[in-house]
C-alpha cells in the first residue's frame, strides 16, 4: 500500500486518498505525470454544439440527438445529459415530438466557446484555490497562487475570444 502525504508532511486523509486515486485513474499518468487536461464532458459539449451548427442551418431546423450521435459517434445518453446542461443554460432549445429536436437559441457568431464549456463543467478553474482558500493545504503562502490565477485568466480570455462560428471555421482567428 502507498501512503500519500500533504506537502508539510502529513498524511492524506482516507477521503483525500481516495479522491487522489480517482484522479490518477481518471487522468492516468503520460510519461509519469499527469497531464492538465479539458475534461471529457467540455470536449464533447462543444463537439455536439458544433454538430448542432452545422446540422440544423439558418433555417431553424431542429436534429434530433439520436442524429448527433450518429455523425460524431458521441453516446446518446451522455449528449442527453449535455443537452440539458446546454438547454439550462440557454444556448439551445428543445422541442418533443415529430417535428422535434434541438436548435441553437442563437447565432453561432454569439455563442462563446467559454459559455459552452461552463454550461457543461461549471466555471472554468484550473486550481479550486482561486475561488476557496480552504480547498488548499497551502493557501496562505503559496508562491505559485499567481501564477495559476494568470494562466487561468490567459485561458478564459481565450474562450471569450472565440465563438462556435470561429470553431466551425477552423479557428482562423
Amino acid at each position: 500500500r502507498q501512503d500519500h502525504h500533504r506537502p508539510n508532511g502529513g498524511p492524506l486523509s482516507r477521503q483525500e486518498t481516495w479522491n487522489f486515486k480517482l484522479a490518477v485513474l481518471a487522468c492516468p499518468p503520460v510519461g509519469g505525470r499527469l497531464p492538465m487536461k479539458l475534461s471529457r464532458r467540455a470536449r464533447y459539449a462543444l463537439r455536439m454544439m458544433l454538430a448542432i451548427k452545422r446540422m440544423t442551418g439558418t433555417a431553424g431546423e431542429r436534429v434530433s440527438l439520436f442524429e448527433v450521435s450518429r455523425r460524431t459517434g458521441l453516446p446518446h445518453r451522455y449528449l442527453e445529459q449535455l443537452a440539458m446542461a446546454l438547454r439550462n443554460a440557454g444556448l439551445i432549445d428543445g422541442l418533443t415530438g415529430k417535428k422535434g429536436g434541438y436548435r441553437l437559441t442563437r447565432l453561432a457568431e454569439r455563442i462563446l466557446l467559454q459559455e459552452i464549456i461552463e454550461a457543461a463543467i461549471g466555471p472554468i478553474r484550473i486550481v479550486e484555490c482561486l475561488d476557496d482558500d480552504a480547498s488548499c493545504m497551502n493557501s496562505d503562502g503559496c508562491e505559485c497562487r499567481v501564477l495559476y490565477g494568470k494562466l487561468n485568466d490567459r485561458i478564459n480570455s481565450l474562450l471569450v475570444e472565440y465563438t462556435l462560428a470561429d470553431l466551425d471555421k477552423g479557428l482562423e482567428k
